[in-house]
Formats: structure tokens, C-alpha cells, sequence
């Protein structure tokens, strides 16, 4: 049966226009905002992903059904899920007949009830070929039931801030289910920052094939090859498609420092959408630019600490501290503000949030980011407390015994 499927979609592949580094449509020159009053998408957002802000707003908050986009938030919780050792890399994991009835709508790799498959090759399954059977597989290995798995996919998104999202499966079918633009890319953010290294190699796979090592193999295009051998600075990230939702797509790029996630939702057609995002990345790349403040793990001030085994301790940065400028704007439009305490109290412990860094732009607060403690400090013991005392006394001899030789 699988071979049958594989042979027509290879017919279907081969009759279809592919396109690999071409975007049909006039392309804007990356200085243009003319884009802003003919794009397609319904609703979009330009999101820097390392300071959170927003470039280009066009109805973010709206409510919109987002098809497959929906497994940004399903691929979060398999990395997270690998992470945390919920699942492993080479636990073989066995089809359900619930897997295999999401296999026949959308995008699949043919899962048979009872076929088993690795979590590896599964996850490869849904970043690259967008496979609803893999999907529903992992969403059953990580939480017991695809509705538990459900429901772990809004916690989540509660937990990033995505206010305006309702999730009703792991793959998108359901348009009930909703999300809007701007949560998209919090939840995109969160994937790309936090566990871009589990999922890099999939993202930039144009071709791969599901059990490559057997006869019954299964041939998975990357759903969002056009992005990715279209646009010079591509990172990822996943595209969507149903008829109410549209064509849409969560795009990241990285230009030097810089970072961009473009997501557009609602479009009319396939070269629509990815036209807007390669406009909305041109335009973020050529009108921002990244100021770094403090790199990561950056010493921000030596602070005294008074009763304990040590005396002073570095508090540093927990991550970069950087804000995003126009062209038109400098470092001295930037006024940074660090607040701590005269000193510190022991006990403290590494990673301690013991103040913050705050930074204005043309005197807006755009970041405020915690410090911490870099290091374990014990409460001083009365031998710590003899030993310093010894020392200073002994100090002061040798002080006064200098002051007599002169």
C-alpha cells in the first residue's frame, strides 16, 4: 500500500513546478517599505528574536486558523521532550490506529497501525515532510494520549505569552483552532533560541527518505524547501496551508547579529506568501541594526559580600543584552542603567537573580533583563570569620611597621 502512495505523490512531485531559488512576482530592493500597502498576507508581523520587538505590525493580534504552522508548538515540545529525557533519540515507538487516521489527511510518511518507527526518524518526519502521522506518534510517546498532548501544547503556549492561541490537535487540521500572527512568534522564537541544534540539520534538508536503509522507504520533501534555498540568510521555519487559513509561513533569517522572524498568515497563494516575508526580511535587515550592550555571562560589577567565605563575588549577565537601532539612531541614543545593592548577603547561589540592567532608548525602557550571582557563596563559618580577622590584624602590623621605617 505504501509503495502504491509513494509512486503516485513521486508522479505528482515530478508533473509539479518546483522551485528552488526563484521567487516569481517583482522582488523589492531591500531599502523599499513599499510593501507595506500591497501585502498579500492578511495578517504578518517582523519579529527581532533577540529583543522581542516588533518591526512591522500588520493586524498581529488578529485571531486566525494557521494550518500546519501550528507544529512550531508540536516540534517545541519533542525537543523539549528529548531534553528532558521524556523520550530518546532511539526509542522505537509503535503506530496507533489514531497515528495512522491523521496520516490520511495532509502530509504523511505512510504509517501503517502497528509499523514501528525510531523518535530520530519520526522527528525528522515532522520537521522536514510536516508528517501528521509522525506527529500524532511522538504526541502519544511524550504525553500517554494525543488530548493530553493537546493540552500540553497550551500550557506551553500560555507559558511564552501567546494569549491569543487555542490548540485542538498537533498538527493543524482542526480550523477551529486559532493563533494569531504575533503569538506565532513567540512560539517560533522560543524553537529557534532554545533548540536550534536538534532541528538545524532537518531544516536545511531538501530531500530525505523515511527508513532510507529499507525497501518500503518513504520520500520526504522539506515543505519549506522554497524559503530555504530562496532566501540567502534562511534559518527556517515551517509553512501551513488549508483552505480557511490560507497560505502561511513562519520564516527566520539571521544577517550577522541580527536575527528576523517574519510570519504571515491568510495569503492567497504560495508565491504570495513567500514574496511578503522576503520583502518583511529586507526591510528589517536594511532599516535596524544590533547594539550589543553586555555579552552573555558579561561582568557587570564586582560586588562585596558581607558574611561569607568570600568577600567579593562577580555579578554578571544571565544572557546578551543587546538593543535593536534604526540607521538613523547610534549607542548614544542608548542609556543603560544597572541596579544592585551596596552589597550582598550570604548564602548566595550561582545564577542568583540579584539585580537587573535596565536600557532606554531616547529614554523608552526597552530591556530589562536580570543579573546574577556567578558563583556559590557560603555563609562564613567562625573559622572564615577568625581567619579574616587574623589577616587583617597581620595587615595592620605590616602597615604600621612601614610607617616606623620611613
Amino acid at each position: 500500500m505504501r509503495k502504491i502512495l509513494i509512486i503516485f505523490v513521486a508522479i505528482l512531485i515530478l508533473i509539479m513546478p518546483i522551485y528552488v531559488s526563484a521567487y516569481s512576482g517583482p522582488v523589492l530592493p531591500q531599502n523599499s517599505t513599499e510593501f507595506v500597502g500591497s501585502m498579500d498576507a492578511k495578517s504578518a508581523v517582523l519579529f527581532d528574536m533577540k529583543t522581542g520587538s516588533i518591526l512591522y505590525d500588520k493586524d498581529g493580534e488578529e485571531k486566525r486558523p494557521i494550518a500546519s504552522v501550528t507544529k512550531v508548538m508540536t516540534i517545541l515540545l519533542i525537543a523539549e521532550a528529548i531534553e528532558q529525557e521524556i523520550i530518546s533519540y532511539d526509542d522505537v515507538l509503535t503506530t496507533s490506529r489514531t497515528a495512522y487516521k491523521a496520516g490520511q489527511e495532509g502530509t504523511s510518511i505512510f504509517l501503517e497501525v502497528g509499523e514501528e518507527a525510531t523518535v530520530r526518524e519520526l522527528f525528522a518526519a515532522v520537521v522536514i515532510a510536516s508528517a501528521n502521522d509522525a506527529a500524532n506518534v511522538l504526541a502519544e510517546a511524550i504525553s500517554g494520549t494525543v488530548e493530553l498532548f493537546v493540552a500540553k501544547m497550551n500550557t506551553r503556549a500560555i507559558e511564552l505569552g501567546m494569549k491569543n492561541t487555542s490548540f485542538l490537535d498537533p498538527c493543524g487540521l482542526n480550523d477551529k483552532a486559532y493563533s494569531t500572527a504575533y503569538d506565532i512568534a513567540l512560539m517560533s522564537r522560543e524553537l529557534i533560541n532554545s533548540h536550534y541544534d536538534k532541528i538545524a540539520e532537518y531544516l536545511n534538508t531538501y530531500l530525505a527518505y523515511f527508513k532510507d536503509d529499507s525497501n518500503d522507504r518513504a520520500e520526504m520533501l522539506n515543505t519549506n524547501r522554497k524559503f530555504m534555498r530562496g532566501y540567502s540568510y534562511a534559518t527556517g521555519l515551517k509553512t501551513g496551508w488549508t483552505t480557511l487559513a490560507g497560505f502561511c509561513l513562519t520564516a527566520t533569517a539571521q544577517k550577522e547579529d541580527m536575527h528576523l522572524n517574519a510570519v504571515v498568515l491568510g495569503c492567497k497563494n504560495s508565491s504570495s506568501r513567500y514574496q511578503d516575508v522576503k520583502n518583511l526580511l529586507n526591510y528589517g535587515f536594511a532599516q535596524y541594526k544590533m547594539n550589543l550592550v553586555y555579552q552573555a555571562n558579561a561582568i557587570v560589577k564586582d560586588m562585596k559580600v558581607l558574611k561569607g567565605n568570600k568577600v567579593n563575588v562577580n555579578v554578571i549577565t544571565e544572557k546578551p543584552i543587546a538593543v535593536l537601532l534604526n540607521q538613523s539612531q547610534s549607542s548614544k541614543d542608548i542609556e543603560v542603567i544597572i541596579n544592585l545593592p551596596d552589597s550582598l548577603i550570604a548564602p548566595l547561589k550561582v545564577g542568583q537573580k540579584v539585580g537587573s540592567v535596565v536600557v532606554k532608548r531616547n529614554g523608552i525602557e526597552v530591556v530589562n533583563q536580570p543579573v546574577i550571582c556567578s558563583e556559590n557563596i557560603k555563609k562564613a563559618s567562625f573559622l572564615d570569620i577568625w581567619k579574616r580577622i587574623f589577616n587583617k590584624w597581620i595587615l595592620h602590623i605590616k602597615k604600621q611597621e612601614a610607617i616606623l621605617r620611613q
